[in-house]
């Protein structure tokens, strides 16, 4: 999950990510969903070098499924490239699943993340999983 963000695009005071929601970070809303995916053998956070925030934002994301490296690149890009080669790092090979979230992207639900993994089952290539009104899509 990118999560190096500094709000330049966005316009806002600070890293998107940091923004709040309810209450929370708008990250900790999406660690909590991805989390509840119990077919993901983990969660890897993608931070910038400097990132003085996260463990302060989601003071949750400890534990044996999460993992935190701090690689972020210039660009969103190369931040998802950085962790690719972590998880390389950490043994994954072409064979492995990867699914990539933006730490930003907070209402994405655990279930859709399973109909995405249901829906790319079967295929070699991998899926996109979108949202349309009220309900997410996923399509192989």
């Amino acid at each position: 999950m990118p999560c190096a963000g500094v709000g330049v695009r966005a316009g806002t005071a600070g890293p998107k990510q940091y923004a709040r929601l309810g209450g929370r970070a708008l990250v900790a809303h999406t660690l909590g969903a991805l989390m509840q995916v119990q077919r993901l053998h983990a969660v890897m956070v993608v931070l910038a070098d400097d990132d003085a925030r996260f463990e302060r934002e989601a003071p949750e994301f400890v534990g044996a499924r999460r993992w935190l490296v701090r690689r972020g690149g210039a660009t969103r890009a190369q931040t998802v490239a950085n962790g690719l080669q972590a998880l390389r790092e950490r043994g994954a090979d072409d064979g492995d699943w990867v699914l990539v979230h933006d730490a930003a992207r907070a209402l994405i639900e655990a279930t859709a993340v399973d109909r995405l993994i249901d829906a790319c089952l079967d295929d070699a290539v991998g899926g996109l999983l979108a949202a349309g009104g009220r309900h997410a899509e996923a399509r192989a």
